[in-house]
């Protein structure tokens, strides 16, 4: 077997592990629900590479590939939800991306069924393995979908009132990373004769990624222990990378590929603890109300809109709620905060006001501490 097969196999198990994670919190927001489709999808996308490089004829890797296209092509509209869930925003821009999917996916399954050569021309064999050569259509829809989603998430990432908290800095960052591996790991289907580094950066950064996005979480020893997992098995895909390049330019010597292996793993490892042990220096009003006032995602919503300036009837048109239902969130988030803040006032004002000033210095309470020196 392929030395390059343990690559993709680092990265499934890698997934698995922030996958498990993300499914043991207690709490997950529609964000995080979203986050887990996207990986979902993301491991299932690693597993059929693995699968198909490792094939032995054509015919059998073409036929890995054909499952393979189904949560590949899916990954750019999973990107663009998650983005506007983490941002709060409307999903009308998702639907372009759906029906654009779904077209693709749609052709691919008659190209693979009828053999009309469309989107694959050929699977190709490498040294590595099995990988197909794509058409100049199948790369010009590809290049256009994943244009539009990447492009309108991020933009919508770096709009979010939630970009002011470090780590979200650093995960739209590892995000920009994680599509340059994908992009890179379509060099092959142009006709490139390299191995696809996707995998292994999905692994290393998806770890990452779980981290930055988990620590602020009050997990458990069981959610900590799968993010550990997670980070181990990405240490071994970035690990098993520089064993397989040094394989490559040092004609087969296994000595400096051990000795490759072993540093890049060590390394990596110990650069993601430190990722996952260190705090943030700053979090934002979003992410105190949840994990220290215990409000639920739509109360902290509520807030950040209260935040911003709007009265209850804005609010109840941007997250399509109705009169009641506010008021009721509004009870609760005053229960959580301000009578607790100020009980022997609980009269004096209007509620909505205090809850105003209180949310105003608690933001800035926040700003304070994540400028402070370290």
């Amino acid at each position: 077997m392929q030395f390059a097969f343990y690559i993709p196999v680092a990265a499934v198990f890698s997934g698995i592990g922030v996958l498990a994670h993300l499914l043991s919190l207690k709490r997950r927001e529609p964000w995080q629900s979203s986050l887990v489709l996207l990986y979902g999808s993301l491991l299932a996308s690693n597993l059929c590479i693995a699968i198909m490089i490792s094939r032995q004829t054509a015919e059998e890797a073409e036929f890995v590939l054909f499952l393979l296209r189904h949560f590949f092509f899916s990954l750019p509209g999973l990107f663009l939800n998650f983005a506007l869930n983490f941002a709060s925003v409307s999903r009308r821009w998702l639907w372009p991306a759906l029906v654009c999917t779904i077209a693709l996916i749609t052709v691919a399954d008659l190209d693979y069924f009828f053999q009309l050569r469309w989107l694959l021309d050929r699977m190709e064999r490498h040294s590595w393995g099995f990988f197909p050569r794509g058409t100049s259509l199948a790369i010009g829809a590809l290049a256009i979908l994943a244009t539009y989603c990447i492009s309108l998430a991020f933009w919508t990432l770096l709009r979010s009132r939630r970009i002011a908290d470090n780590s979200v800095r650093s995960i739209v960052f590892l995000f920009v990373l994680w599509w340059i591996g994908i992009v890179l790991s379509m060099l092959p289907f142009a006709g490139v004769d390299i191995f696809p580094p996707g995998p292994a950066m999905d692994a290393a950064i998806s770890a990452v990624i779980g981290a930055l996005l988990s620590r602020n979480q009050k997990g458990g020893r069981i959610s900590r222990a799968l993010a550990g997992f997670s980070g181990l098995f990405a240490s071994v895909a970035l690990g098993t990378l520089a064993g397989w390049i040094v394989l490559v330019l040092s004609s087969g010597q296994m000595l400096p590929v051990l000795i490759a292996v072993s540093i890049t793993s060590l390394a990596a490892l110990t650069g993601w603890n430190r990722i996952s042990r260190k705090s943030s220096d700053f979090r934002p009003v979003f992410v105190v109300l949840q994990s220290d006032y215990d409000l639920t995602y739509q109360e902290a919503r509520i807030c950040e809109l209260v935040l911003e300036g709007m009265g209850r009837p804005r609010i109840e048109t941007a997250l399509g709620i109705g009169g009641g239902t506010l008021r009721n969130h509004l009870t609760s988030i005053y229960g959580k905060t301000i009578d607790i803040e100020e009980p022997e006032s609980e009269l004096s004002r209007d509620k909505l006001q205090r809850l105003t000033v209180f949310l105003s210095r608690l933001e800035q309470t926040g700003r304070e501490e994540g400028s402070a020196p370290e």
